[in-house]
């Protein structure tokens, strides 16, 4: 494949969310809604939430730490995003 064509399928592609482990907070395209599919929020300093799965808790959203962490705009849309509750990795779409 030549490089413009991956280039734009690259440009159209996004994680959907899985366990979350496989998914870069702050990096990867994951969050719907969003012009370019990452979340709005700067990553704040010393920040230990790496990936999707560190703020996951019990097969749900931890709600409470992603109120702590993110903006508005980004809190509605994580929070709208359904995830697997079996454990099923995350996935390009």
């Amino acid at each position: 494949m030549d490089d413009k064509r991956f280039y734009l399928l690259e440009e159209g592609l996004r994680r959907r969310v899985g366990d979350g482990k496989q998914i870069d907070t702050w990096e990867d395209k994951w969050v719907a809604g969003s012009s370019d599919g990452r979340i709005r929020t700067p990553k704040p300093n010393n920040c230990e939430q790496e990936m999707v799965s560190d703020v996951i808790r019990d097969c749900r959203w931890d709600e409470e730490l992603i109120r702590n962490i993110f903006i508005e705009e980004d809190i509605d849309r994580i929070l709208s995003i359904p995830f697997s509750t079996t454990g099923v990795k995350d996935r390009w779409m």
